[in-house]
């Protein structure tokens, strides 16, 4: 028996009518089954029962990333340079037209000058804005760490010290007993 094979390529339909499914497992329908289908199908299957799969999926996440960035970053380039109209509550507009970056630093600035009005936001009787709670903090927490080293170090040398006085004391207890 001969069999022969004429124009064949990855767009020649193997099977019609196949049914198809969309990645949560639900019915979508019929399809042509083609000889790329089935191509793909056998490189998925050897690639994920490879050892080389968790860092092949890595490196595509990481070009997916950078493809997406360089795709919209003159978007976001133009909309941070373009003047942007401030508006009411109504949409009427209001002032003069400023640019996203000079929004973005006044709302910053005023965020980290405010004065924090939060629940326990007081140190002692004074009132602090966002920007000095967050140094207090950081200085704070920062200290107690490295106090809680130098405690901790130091309580080790005190044990030491007394452990070793406590056996000359014990050791000159039952020299005296046996005398």
């Amino acid at each position: 028996m001969e069999i022969h094979v004429q124009n064949l390529d990855l767009t020649s339909v193997l099977h019609s009518g196949s049914a198809a499914y969309d990645s949560e497992g639900d019915y979508i329908g019929t399809r042509d089954v083609t000889v790329g289908d089935l191509v793909v199908e056998k490189l998925v299957t050897q690639l994920t029962r490879s050892d080389q799969y968790p860092s092949l999926t890595q490196r595509i996440r990481e070009v997916r990333e950078e493809e997406i960035r360089d795709q919209i970053r003159p978007t976001v380039e133009r909309v941070i340079a373009e003047p942007v109209q401030r508006t009411n509550g109504y949409g009427q507009p209001t002032g003069n037209p400023v640019t996203l970056t000079e929004l973005i630093l006044a709302e910053a600035k005023a965020m980290l000058t405010a004065v924090d009005t939060s629940y326990g936001s007081r140190s002692g009787d004074k009132r602090e804005t966002v920007i000095q709670r967050l140094v207090r903090e950081t200085v704070d927490k920062a200290i107690r760490a490295e106090l809680a080293e130098v405690i901790a170090a130091e309580k080790a040398k005190v044990v030491t010290v007394v452990r070793a006085r406590a056996a000359e004391l014990i050791a000159e207890s039952i020299k005296a007993a046996i005398k």
